[in-house]
């Protein structure tokens, strides 16, 4: 079964990559993953967090996705370019990088494969608008997309696809 990464997660279960190629994702694990590993003293801090603390960063990085999500949906129709991270075109990571940054998570990785190693992975029923969706083949990670919801059973998620092609509202081709 694919993983699927989100650090607002309670109960993230670690799981490994998936025969069928995808993987999921959030940048706010993946934000918050590159902030500790340039910072060590951050991690036993946030162990000793309140709960009321807690909560208010869980709905500080709620917010920041949601915010997140509308600039990469302001990006749609905007073109693919190779190595392009905005604002008038973007590749899959660069996009994420744009987006997340904007919305408040300036740690996030640039690249689709740098951005898959900061992310925790949970189950793929678990995927909450906002969550990055990661696309394994024989080399890695080749795609990163944003999972916005489901329509009739299927997934819905943002990317930037390839060349010659633009930003936009697209189903997996890969379970």
């Amino acid at each position: 079964m694919p993983g699927v990464s989100r650090m607002l997660t309670s109960a993230v279960l670690m799981l490994g990559l998936v025969l069928t190629g995808l993987a999921v994702g959030t940048p706010a694990q993946a934000a918050t993953s590159a902030a500790s590993a340039a910072a060590p003293s951050a991690a036993p801090a946030a162990k000793r967090m309140t709960p009321k603390k807690r909560r208010a960063l869980k709905r500080r990085n709620t917010r920041k996705i949601r915010k997140a999500v509308r600039v990469a949906k302001n990006q749609i129709g905007d073109p693919y370019s190779y190595g392009g991270n905005g604002p008038g075109s973007f590749d899959c990571s660069g996009l994420i990088d744009f987006s997340f940054g904007r919305a408040g998570f300036p740690g996030m990785p640039r690249t689709s494969s740098a951005q898959a190693r900061h992310a925790r992975k949970i189950k793929r029923r678990n995927l909450h608008r906002g969550d990055l969706m990661f696309f394994h083949g024989r080399g890695g990670v080749y795609h990163v997309a944003i999972f916005l919801y489901r329509k009739n059973g299927n997934v819905v998620m943002l990317h930037a696809p390839n060349s010659g092609q633009r930003v936009k509202k697209d189903h997996p081709w890969t379970n």
